[in-house]
């Protein structure tokens, strides 16, 4: 049996806080879910790390990365600003 090269993973770490509003904000898609009569079958959920406030978004699981962007600047970037970070799975 070969022995591992790769070092053992460290302890999780947490984030720091951010400074301000929508500085730091997560995303992730809610999938699984029943169709829509608008052909809707996910939800992209993006939160706000410093006051915990999201926004949920309808969407398919078809969505490419192009439609995934445009949702993101429609709902997030137009009324927030630009996050400095954005942190995703």
């Amino acid at each position: 049996m070969k022995s591992s090269k790769q070092e053992k993973a460290g302890l999780l770490q947490p984030l720091p806080v951010p400074e301000q509003p929508w500085q730091v904000a997560s995303l992730d898609f809610s999938t699984g879910l029943p169709t829509t009569t608008s052909g809707h079958n996910a939800i992209l959920v993006i939160i706000n790390k410093l006051s915990k406030m999201g926004h949920s978004i309808l969407t398919h699981t078809t969505a490419r990365t192009e439609e995934t962007a445009q949702l993101f600047v429609r709902y997030i970037i137009s009324q927030h600003g630009i996050p400095t970070t954005l942190i995703s799975d």
